[in-house]
């Protein structure tokens, strides 16, 4: 509660900065404006929170102004929750809405790319990848919507993983997002790589196994091992794009009318 009220004090300066600035007084205007946001990064511990305090300066100060509540939030009727979606087919499109849309049409197509993100219909790396575009959108509420929705699934991946109750294919699935969502870098990168691929070997060789693992290592012989103990055409998809990644076209060729081919001309 306490720093509520040091918000609203932080405000009342930044009011009175303006008229500071507007008197000629550029340095005391400057001072103040780093002091500004230094007390809202200290109040909100959040980065984005203080970037958009900066852009909408001083009236982004208020306490809570432009906060995101996806507790039951409803926005454009649209209730979002963890629960599952009915279909992603419609959220693809709103990746028009980068460059074109209104602000609440923006907002609407951020909250429903992190409900179907979060529920698994669309993949995390895509739709992370989508929100990082919208961070510089000219619209501020529209930058920290996209900001705290990838704060939101990044929580939501750590959460899952570290339950105790998921699968170690799970496991090994939501680390892969968590890797490919581009969350974690360098050293702390390979570490989750190493713990995704460790996972594996504690789970049951289905087509999921191999696909991801292969993902996660690169290394195209366990497809082709998987392919030839399954005869999934998952795997001989995800094989031929490797074999045309290495500029293998005949191989690609091969694997396609073998295992591709067949179940389209039946």
């Amino acid at each position: 509660m306490i720093w509520k009220y040091v918000m609203w004090i932080n405000f009342a300066f930044g009011i009175y900065n303006l008229y500071m600035l507007f008197s000629g007084k550029t340095e005391y205007f400057l001072i103040v404006f780093a002091v500004n946001l230094l007390v809202t990064y200290i109040a909100t511990k959040s980065f984005p929170r203080t970037i958009i305090a900066a852009l909408g300066y001083p009236f982004a100060l208020l306490p809570g102004s432009g906060k995101v509540s996806w507790e039951k939030r409803e926005y454009v009727n649209v209730n979002v929750t963890e629960e599952p979606a009915e279909s992603g087919e419609d959220i693809l499109p709103m990746k028009d809405y980068i460059l074109a849309g209104t602000s609440d049409e923006k907002k609407y197509a951020i909250i429903e790319l992190v409900k179907n993100a979060i529920s698994g219909t669309l993949d995390i790396g895509e739709v992370v990848d989508i929100l990082k575009k919208f961070i510089s959108d000219e619209h501020p509420d529209v930058a920290l919507y996209a900001s705290e929705s990838i704060e939101k699934i990044e929580s939501h991946l750590l959460k899952r993983m570290r339950s105790a109750k998921i699968s170690p294919l799970e496991f090994a699935q939501l680390t892969y997002a968590y890797i490919s969502a581009e969350f974690a870098h360098g050293k702390l990168k390979e570490h989750y790589r190493n713990l995704a691929l460790k996972a594996l070997e504690k789970a049951e060789k289905t087509e999921e196994y191999y696909v991801l693992y292969y993902k996660l290592s690169g290394d195209k012989k366990i497809l082709e091992e998987g392919l030839q103990k399954t005869g999934s055409k998952k795997i001989a998809e995800e094989l031929i794009y490797a074999e045309l990644k290495d500029r293998n076209f005949k191989a690609a060729s091969e694997i396609r009318k073998k295992y591709i081919q067949p179940a389209n001309s039946s």
